[in-house]
């Protein structure tokens, strides 16, 4: 079983699956496209740009993102909502010519298909989502997706205030550990700036 070119080509003819493609980005100068939108946007609301040590990490992953999404978690008021909601998005559009479709837990929620959907999600403040109900169909938005993302190999950017423990005790081991197979989780543990 050495000709994986033949293999490939049988298995498609017999209709079995394959793996999905992961999405990668790569962007070499992933650290200066964050300061410099990120800067923009916040100079925009009359406010001062502090660059985090965290921000770091997120920058790695813009240089190399290794097919993974990702998860920014911990204390509030550190900009992980911005980083999700404009920065990231703005630098993927910008170089790759691609759309991170953005949604807050609530409003992916109300939207689970909608949001299953798209290749690139963005979704802010998970955790604070509760079970969807439509027409007695009982929901969990955040499984399904992390779901959806590790089986189509969807990129998924997030943002939550709930800790390690937080994630597992919410959602259970299962979840948690489909996260760090498919998402860089960053720790945001330092102090507010708001």
């Amino acid at each position: 079983m050495t000709d994986f070119n033949e293999l490939i080509k049988d298995m498609i003819d017999h209709h079995i699956k394959l793996p999905s493609q992961r999405i990668s980005f790569s962007i070499p100068n992933g650290k200066e496209a964050i300061e410099e939108v990120m800067k923009y946007f916040i100079e925009q609301q009359d406010k001062k740009f502090v660059w985090l040590p965290e921000y770091d990490k997120v920058s790695e992953w813009l240089i190399d993102s290794k097919g993974l999404g990702l998860c920014l978690y911990g204390n509030c008021g550190m900009g992980k909502s911005f980083l999700i909601k404009y920065v990231i998005p703005a630098i993927i559009l910008k170089v790759y010519k691609r759309v991170f479709r953005v949604y807050n837990a609530r409003e992916a929620n109300n939207n689970i298909d909608e949001v299953m959907q798209c290749h690139l999600i963005g979704i802010d403040d998970v955790g604070t989502e509760s079970m969807s109900v439509k027409y007695g169909e009982k929901r969990y938005m955040f499984p399904e997706i992390i779901d959806e993302v590790e089986s189509k190999s969807n990129v998924l950017i997030m943002s939550s205030n709930l800790t390690k423990d937080e994630f597992i005790e919410r959602y259970g081991d299962r979840i948690f550990d489909r996260m760090k197979a498919n998402l860089l989780m960053i720790p945001f543990n330092g102090k507010s700036l708001r």
